[in-house]
């Protein structure tokens, strides 16, 4: 007599591939790993997305930057911190997002300014080719201990 484990094996592939379906951690990972990298990206290193420098500070303005003791062989974004610490990964309904958010929920005044400092210095907050390789071995990684 034949007998098989084909359908335990299904069941078994079934409720693994379930698992994967289920993306909220992977989806925080993710999130969490932006948020971090456009943040030292931006205000430690003054990159933008493409790799190249944010820009030079102008002469009247370095020198106050000067004054407060801040970066100033380079544009970061960072004077008081603010921008920094309103840039976030958090959870919404389902998904986890990054961008600017505070714990109300409402986008503050930070948000508003990373539109002007987009505007004048071109696309800076955003997904780097390197972010792409972390992204990538994210699901990687969640789709092997998935799949085990």
């Amino acid at each position: 007599m034949y007998s098989s484990n084909a359908n335990k094996t299904l069941q078994t592939l079934r409720l693994k591939l379930q698992g994967v379906q289920d993306i909220n951690p992977v989806l925080r990972d993710i999130a969490v790993s932006l948020a971090g990298t456009n943040t030292r990206r931006i205000h430690n290193e003054g990159e933008k997305v493409s790799g190249a420098q944010i820009g030079q500070y102008s002469v009247s303005y370095k020198r106050t930057r000067e004054k407060a003791d801040k970066e100033t062989s380079f544009i970061n974004f960072s004077f008081t911190g603010q921008l920094s610490k309103d840039f976030v990964a958090e959870p919404e309904g389902q998904n986890w997002v990054v961008g600017f958010i505070n714990p109300s929920g409402r986008k503050p005044t930070s948000g508003k300014i990373h539109e002007l400092l987009e505007d004048k210095f071109g696309n800076t907050w955003g997904i780097t080719q390197d972010d792409n390789r972390v992204i990538q071995i994210i699901l990687s990684k969640a789709i092997k201990s998935r799949l085990k």
